[in-house]
């Protein structure tokens, strides 16, 4: 039961994942793009230069609850394919441009919730 559980918690994390992906692509000038359940199993499809872009950008999201959710989806995502690389800064000053990982500042305390998305050239 415990491991039915883990493994529908990893798909539902998987689904969401995927998702912010596919939102953080189609935020970079990409033309929009729909995505619904049914893309889950095409995210090994996702080129190799989207995801080169998206470790070009910082995620800065505001909010325990909502912040919590990114930084354990996406870390789940990096220990699932390390090709998902992610650096969480929890606290401080958020690390300099880089194109080896996605950068998330995950805030905790904040009482706005803003979903902040931008390139880090």
């Amino acid at each position: 039961m415990i491991r039915q559980n883990s493994l529908r918690k990893k798909q539902c994390m998987k689904n969401t994942l995927t998702l912010v992906f596919v939102l953080l692509l189609s935020s970079a000038g990409y033309g929009q793009i729909v995505a619904d359940h049914t893309v889950v199993d095409k995210i090994d499809d996702i080129p190799q230069y989207y995801i080169d872009q998206v470790k070009k950008m910082f995620l800065s999201v505001p909010g325990q609850s909502h912040s919590e959710g990114y930084y354990t989806g996406l870390l789940l995502l990096q220990q699932a394919n390390p090709k998902f690389a992610v650096n969480v800064t929890r606290s401080g000053i958020p690390e300099s441009y880089t194109s080896s990982h996605l950068g998330l500042q995950a805030q905790c305390g904040v009482t706005k919730t803003i979903l902040q998305v931008g390139s880090m050239e």
